[in-house]
């Protein structure tokens, strides 16, 4: 109910008739209930109040856009970029407008422009990815490369509606297995594929053989978190490759992720029974023995053999970081946060937490800190607090008052 909100809102307003934020989440609220003359009501008095505000302007197109009044919106979009010329939404939302209209310059470059603003807008990305469509009917390589560039770009920026175009793009510069996994990613994270794109994956059946297409698209629904269809897909793909390591070892990723170590484990295993220097199985078997029931073994058994695989991690990859932060913490834990905690573990923790500190990784300051804090080394935690500007002052005021 916001009903109480909008009364709250209007007598902050009563006290101020200025108080711009109290008529923007007014008109949030009125938006919500569906009340469209109480936001365009609040928009406009607000505008009236501060003629030059561009995040109203915007924030009124936008609105009228949801109205279906295309040119009011777009005349407020261009107001909200003439007084800023920074306005990377109201840039983007004008792009829009020009898309629909297809004129294509125009378009594009209002994208660009508010990706110049902000390199991180991915609805811009995404948006540029598809100006022109010309280049999914002609096939133009330049232009699907471009195309394809954006829609990772946006992707990376964990937006996941460009899936389905990327797959799309993949599948007409012939990356079939590309195609198919961002397809099968869409379908999982978005949406079942519409009628006008369900083609394209029967196209790709044909087009890959059917281990590959096993393999590809179990591997998709698991990165994508549909862990249980991904199980059922790789013991199809582990039946006809019984000695595949990485088969093993993603299904057991995928257990781990369905939070079934109990059956990770034995998949884990067989992984570097296959493959001894496989060292992601090593890292997810630390994973799934850490948070196992099977055996009934203690929280500290647990800890030992999880750092026994971290262990064999860092022997094969030195410079594999999560390994080492999650060794020191349990070492870390083992020495200071359990019943039966052992300070010799503690110094160990040090080791790691430092071999971190050399490989570049600074934000560990903080944790060797805190470790030596627990050996009461007062001195060498003081001198990482200080180090690590995030929490400094507050901590060394801390060790500081321990010292005495």
């Amino acid at each position: 109910d916001l009903s109480p909100a909008i009364q709250d809102f209007t007598q902050g307003i009563l006290h101020n008739r200025r108080f711009k934020e109290a008529y923007l989440a007014r008109a949030d609220a009125w938006l919500k209930l569906g009340h469209t003359e109480g936001v365009i009501e609040d928009y406009n008095t607000v505008i009236g109040l501060y003629p030059t505000a561009h995040d109203v302007y915007t924030l009124r197109g936008i609105f009228y856009i949801q109205q279906g009044d295309i040119d009011l919106a777009l005349a407020d979009f261009t107001t909200a970029i003439r007084h800023n010329p920074n306005d990377a939404q109201a840039f983007n939302e004008r792009g829009k407008i020009y898309f629909q209209r297809e004129d294509w310059n125009l378009a594009l470059s209002d994208f660009n422009r508010a990706i110049a603003i902000d390199s991180d807008f991915a609805e811009a990305y995404y948006n540029r990815g598809q100006v022109p469509p010309i280049q999914f009917k002609s096939r133009d390589l330049d232009a699907l490369n471009l195309s394809l560039a954006d829609f990772t770009a946006a992707i990376d920026l964990e937006m996941i509606e460009p899936y389905l175009l990327r797959g799309a793009t993949n599948y007409y510069l012939e990356n079939y297995e590309d195609a198919l996994s961002d397809l099968v990613k869409y379908e999982v994270l978005v949406e079942p594929l519409s009628n006008r794109w369900q083609p394209l994956l029967t196209e790709l059946a044909d087009k890959l053989d059917s281990n590959t297409f096993t393999w590809v698209q179990a591997l998709a629904k698991s990165e994508a978190g549909a862990y249980d269809e991904a199980i059922t897909d790789f013991d199809t793909y582990i039946a006809r490759n019984p000695n595949s390591a990485e088969a093993y070892y993603q299904r057991g990723r995928a257990y781990v992720g369905d939070f079934n170590s109990r059956d990770a484990l034995p998949d884990l295993n067989r992984a570097i029974e296959l493959d001894p220097e496989y060292v992601e199985a090593y890292f997810w078997r630390a994973q799934a023995r850490l948070t196992t029931t099977a055996g009934e073994l203690t929280s500290r058994e647990r800890s030992l053999a999880a750092i026994d695989d971290y262990t064999s991690v860092i022997v094969l990859d030195p410079r594999h970081t999560d390994a080492v932060w999650k060794r020191a913490y349990e070492y870390f834990q083992l020495g200071s946060m359990r019943s039966d905690r052992d300070p010799a573990y503690l110094p160990l923790a040090i080791n790691d937490l430092t071999a971190l500190i050399e490989l570049g990784e600074e934000s560990y300051y903080d944790m060797r800190a805190l470790t030596y804090l627990e050996m009461r080394e007062y001195e060498l935690a003081l001198a990482d607090f200080e180090t690590d500007e995030a929490n400094g002052a507050l901590q060394s005021s801390y060790i500081r008052d321990q010292k005495r």
